[in-house]
């Protein structure tokens, strides 16, 4: 199972882009079995609800698939955290700016 994670300024603009990228991603991969999470950041507290949502359901075998890395923590610490997890548990990590990691 593929997870795409967006997260995004409150944006219709960059909601679209973000969601355009990762489906063109699926398409041209053939990806067929993925999930959207979507996080809407407001500039007030950071509620992660669909980051933490994916930390709890991604089992071994799986793929997370960002845009790039900063879309899954707001900082270096979160972003070492999330990626030991999704380590832990045997998932994949794809971000398609970046490169396959």
């Amino acid at each position: 199972m593929h997870h795409l994670y967006l997260s995004y300024q409150p944006s219709e603009t960059s909601l679209r882009k973000e969601r355009e990228a990762l489906e063109g991603w699926c398409r041209e991969g053939g990806v067929k079995d993925y999930e959207i999470l979507e996080e809407n950041l407001t500039s007030g507290r950071i509620s992660q609800r669909q980051l933490t949502k994916l930390l709890s359901h991604v089992r071994e075998g799986d793929t997370v698939v960002a845009t790039s890395l900063s879309r899954l923590g707001r900082g270096i610490n979160m972003l070492l955290s999330v990626l030991k997890i999704l380590h832990g548990k045997g998932a994949g990590i794809i971000t398609i700016d970046d490169g396959r990691i």
